[in-house]
């Protein structure tokens, strides 16, 4: 079983979870600020390496948001993506103050996932702007 810590993965570990289910890979100068502008990170390591992780982002008072729960395809189904939502839970549970809300985006295929957890769906529209592309260059 995977061993899980409450730490931040590098940026080259970050990107290669990613790369290893397919998601989009961000420059490492973005990956850098995202990171560090987590709440908090955890790690799942196996085999002496970094196999999963998770993160919760938000302004730490009101909103907090479980983001990029990854697990290095090759180790999938074997309980990593559970015990990284636990080590997330039980930090929101110890941190979060009484009436902040804690939410999170999926993919339908993983809904049922989520809500062994604890989370319920709330909705069936995910809105996100087209113009994020202007916005990020805009800010440069």
């Amino acid at each position: 079983m995977a061993e899980i810590s409450l730490i931040t993965p590098t940026i080259s570990e970050y990107l290669a979870l990613r790369n290893s289910v397919g998601w989009r890979t961000p420059d490492t100068e973005v990956t850098a600020i995202a990171l560090k502008n987590s709440l908090i990170s955890a790690i799942a390591i196996e085999d002496d390496r970094v196999v999963g992780t998770v993160r919760i982002v938000g302004d730490g008072a009101m909103y907090f948001y479980i983001q990029d729960l990854i697990v290095h395809q090759q180790y999938q189904r074997r309980g990593i993506g559970s015990a990284l939502m636990k080590a997330a839970l039980q930090w929101l549970h110890n941190n979060v103050p009484k009436g902040s809300l804690v939410s999170l985006t999926t993919e339908s295929s993983l809904a049922e996932f989520y809500s062994r957890t604890g989370f319920t769906k709330v909705a069936d529209i995910l809105m996100q702007s087209d113009e994020s592309l202007e916005f990020r260059q805009s800010i440069k």
